[in-house]
Formats: structure tokens, sequence, C-alpha cells
């Protein structure tokens, strides 16, 4: 029996940059581009939230187990969990779970919408919307709370409020006229298939 020689695992090209990293140059690059299981994570969530309260205290209210994976460009903390079905992921921004704000994602393949979510989250949290710093109207645009309050998970979006009553005023501003169209007498005659036009009679003959 004859063995089997395996040459060692070669090292990497000398032209090859980190696989975190974004190519830099137009040479031969690294065929890997590494990205975090964060970033996955992120993927499969939609942003709906930043609170204005660092990470850690919000973990320490559902006893949840910070996890630490990395983006770019550089660690994050978060933890992953769920409430009465729906799927959140709380994370730190990349600022460290003790310092600064925090991020709430949820799944949207669920029942809830985004309202609805932020609403539950707060209420198993035992805080109120003066922690919203901004919030993601249905539009998917962010809203800071300073400019436009959070309108609860029930309330109508504000850019629809905005639409309808602007739409109103429109409609009330528009005097009604009435339709102008033809206020003669019309005559119509109807004539049996039978009888004949005067056209249509025969010339007399002499």
């Amino acid at each position: 029996m004859t063995d089997t020689v395996r040459t060692p695992v070669p090292g990497p090209e000398p032209t090859w940059q980190p696989a975190p990293s974004i190519p830099y140059h137009d040479g031969p690059s690294n065929p890997a581009q590494q990205y975090g299981m964060w970033d996955l994570v992120i993927a499969l969530h939609r942003r709906i939230a930043i609170l204005d309260v660092p990470l850690r205290p919000l973990a320490d209210r559902l006893r949840l187990h910070l996890e630490e994976s990395w983006v770019d460009p550089g660690p994050v903390h978060g933890a992953l969990f769920t409430v009465d079905g729906t799927r959140f992921v709380f994370d730190d921004l990349g600022r460290g779970p003790d310092d600064g704000r925090m991020a709430v994602y949820f799944d949207p393949a669920g029942e809830r919408n985004a309202a609805q979510a932020l609403g539950l989250i707060l209420d198993v949290l035992g805080v109120g919307p003066e922690y919203i710093a901004e919030w993601r109207n249905p539009h998917g645009i962010f809203e800071n709370t300073t400019e436009v309050p959070w309108p609860g998970p029930d309330q109508e979006d504000p850019w629809v409020t905005r639409r309808r009553l602007r739409a109103e005023r429109a409609a009330e501003a528009q005097p009604s006229e009435p339709t102008q169209g033809f206020t003669g007498t019309l005559t119509v005659t109807f004539r049996n298939p039978t009888d004949q036009h005067p056209e249509d009679q025969p010339a007399p003959t002499s």
C-alpha cells in the first residue's frame, strides 16, 4: 500500500489583503471577502428604532446574554431573542454596551408591523416612548422624535396624516361648479322601417 504524500497548505499570496477589508488596489486581491456573523443577523431583520439608552441596562432588564461579534469597522455587542412570537435583535451600534445609544431590530416576516413591534418591546422593557431617539415610519425613513414624535403602535403615521389633511384642504378650497352642457330642446322622430322617406319614393311618371 502506497502512502499518499500531502503537500503543505500554502500560505497567503503576498498581494492578498485581509479578507474582512475592502479591496484597496486593482491588482490580484484576496478571493475571499469575509463578513461577520452579525452582518447576516442584521440582514434578516429590520431596524425599527434607536433608543437613547445604553444596551447593558436593557439587556439586564430582560436577563439577556450579550454576544460579541464584529461588523466593519469594529466589534459589536448584541442579543437575539423573541417576545410573544416576534423576533427581536438588540445591538450597541458598535459604541459598546455601556455607552451611548442602542438599536432595536425585528423580523418583518412575523405577524406584527414595525409600530406594533416597537410598542411591544417598550412594554416588556417597562419604559415609555421618551426613550425613543429615532423611529422608522412605514415608508422606511427614520424620524427624529424631537421633530416628529412617535405616534404609537396604533396611531396613523404622520406622513399619511399630512397627506390626508392636505388632500382634504385642497378639496374644500375648490368650489364645485355645475356641469355645463346642452340646454336647448332636442326633438327626436322615430320612423317605422317600413315607411318610405320622401326622398326614397319613386319619381312620378307622366
